[in-house]
C-alpha cells in the first residue's frame, strides 16, 4: 500500500496540527509494515535536519510567489499540479489531505485523484473560524469551499463526532441529498508509540500523595484574537476570582500561551501568587510539564479534538473540560465536564476537586490513561485507517 499525505504544515513547526499529523504517520509506519508513505508539504525545513524514518519520504514543495495578494491562488495552483503529478506517476493508492484549510488546493486536484482522496477535518480553523469569522481570509475560504471544492469531494473524515455533524450542517446546509452523496468517517488523533513509551517511562502516579504539596493545574492555548475568543481563558480567570481564597490556595496554576490578548488575562490574575504565566515551550517541554502535573483545565468555548487534551490523558492528568466538541469524548470518570461560558459551573469543579480525597484523585488520573488506551491508542487508530484504505481502493 502506497499512501500520500498532503500537510500544509508539518515538522518542524511546533503546533498541535504538526504534532497530530506526524503522530499519525509515525503510528501508521509502526503498526502497518507493508505501507510506504510520502508526505508533500509546503512547510519549509529551515535550518532543521530532515526527518529520517524508515518507509517515509518527505517532499518539500517550493512556493512560487511571495506577494500576498496572489500567493494564495498561484502557490496552491502549483502545489496541486505537483501533488497530482507525483500521485499518478508514483501510483499511490490513497491521498490523505490533512484539513480543509486550503480548499483552493483541493478544488484544483483532478477528479480521478479526488475519488481516492480523504480529507480530514481537525480543528476550529476550517470549521468555526471559516464559517463565522469576518476576516477576509476565512470569508474567501468559505466561498471556495462551499461553491467549488465541496462539489468535487467524496470522502470526508474528522477527528471527532462533533465536527462530522458540523460539516453536515454548515458545509452542506443539511442538504440530505448532498450529504448522502458523500462518505463520512472518524479518524481520531493519536500519539505515536515512541512518545507513548517515553511518557510512560516516568512514574507520576504517586506524586500527588504528598499532602503538603499543592495540586498542580495546567492550561495551554493561543492568545491571539481568535485563540483568546475560543479557549475560554476569561472564563477561567473569572472562575478563579469568585472562588474563596482557601480553595484557590490549594492549587498551583500554570498558563501557557502568547498573543496580543494575554495582557487581559495577566491583569485579571495579577493578585494571585499561585498563578504563573509561560509564553511558549517546545513540545517535549510541554509533555514534561504534563507528566509532572495533576490537572489539566480546558475551558474552551468551542473546540475540536485537541492534541493537548489527548496528551493530558496519556500523562495521567485529571481533566476539567468544557462540554463542547471533541472534548466531551475524553471525559468518563477521569474528571469533570462543565457548561461552556458558565463560570459558576467551572468554579464548582475546582471546589469538588479540592474536596476529593487523594485516593480518588489517583483513581481519576489512572482512568485518564485507560481512556487513552481504550479509544485513542495508535494500534486502534491504525486499524481503523486500514479499513478506510481498503474501502477507498475497492
Amino acid at each position: 500500500m502506497r499512501l500520500m499525505f498532503y500537510c500544509h504544515v508539518f515538522y518542524p513547526e511546533n503546533s498541535g496540527y504538526a504534532h497530530a499529523f506526524l503522530s499519525l504517520i509515525k503510528s501508521i509506519l509502526h503498526y502497518w509494515k507493508e505501507v510506504k508513505i510520502t508526505v508533500c508539504t509546503p512547510y519549509p525545513l529551515g535550518n532543521h535536519n530532515e526527518l529520517s524514518i524508515d518507509g517515509l519520504e518527505i517532499i518539500r514543495l517550493e512556493p512560487r510567489f511571495g506577494l500576498k495578494k496572489i500567493r494564495y491562488f498561484v502557490n496552491n495552483y502549483f502545489y496541486a499540479k505537483e501533488v497530482s503529478k507525483r500521485f499518478k506517476e508514483g501510483r499511490y493508492d490513497v491521498l490523505f489531505i490533512e484539513t480543509f484549510d486550503h480548499p483552493f488546493f483541493i478544488y484544483l486536484l483532478e477528479d480521478e485523484i479526488l475519488n481516492k482522496t480523504i480529507i480530514r477535518v481537525h480543528s476550529t480553523s476550517e470549521t468555526e473560524y471559516t464559517f463565522f469569522d469576518k476576516d477576509t481570509y476565512y470569508r474567501l475560504n468559505r466561498f471556495i469551499l462551499k461553491h467549488l471544492a465541496l462539489k468535487k469531494v467524496k470522502h470526508i473524515a474528522s477527528t471527532n463526532k462533533y465536527h462530522i455533524n458540523f460539516i453536515k450542517k454548515y458545509y452542506f446546509d443539511e442538504n440530505i441529498i448532498q450529504i448522502a452523496d458523500r462518505n463520512f468517517f472518524i479518524i481520531p488523533n493519536t500519539i505515536d508509540p515512541d512518545t507513548i513509551n517515553w511518557v510512560l517511562s516516568f512514574d507520576n502516579s504517586s506524586k500527588i500523595s504528598d499532602t503538603e504539596r499543592k495540586i498542580k493545574v495546567l492550561t495551554l492555548g493561543r492568545m491571539d484574537r481568535l485563540g483568546f475568543n475560543q479557549k475560554g481563558f476569561l472564563d477561567l480567570a473569572y472562575a478563579l476570582n469568585i472562588l474563596k481564597k482557601d480553595i484557590v490556595d490549594k492549587f498551583d496554576i500554570t498558563i501557557i500561551g502568547k498573543g496580543e490578548e494575554a495582557i487581559k488575562l495577566r491583569n485579571l490574575l495579577h493578585s494571585f501568587s499561585n498563578v504563573r504565566f509561560i509564553e511558549s515551550l517546545d513540545h517535549k517541554s510541554v509533555l514534561k510539564m504534563l507528566i509532572d502535573n495533576d490537572v489539566v483545565v480546558l475551558p474552551s468555548r468551542y473546540e475540536g479534538m485537541s492534541m493537548f487534551a489527548l496528551e493530558s490523558l496519556l500523562t495521567q492528568n485529571v481533566v476539567i473540560f468544557s462540554k463542547v466538541g471533541g472534548l466531551i469524548e475524553l471525559v468518563d470518570g477521569n474528571g469533570f465536564l462543565f457548561e461552556p461560558q458558565n463560570i459558576e459551573d467551572l468554579a464548582s469543579c475546582f471546589i469538588k476537586l479540592a474536596e476529593l480525597p487523594i485516593g480518588r484523585i489517583l483513581e481519576m488520573k489512572r482512568r485518564s490513561l485507560e481512556i487513552f488506551k481504550e479509544k485513542f491508542s495508535p494500534e486502534k487508530v491504525v486499524e481503523s485507517l486500514k479499513v478506510l484504505c481498503k474501502i477507498l481502493t475497492l
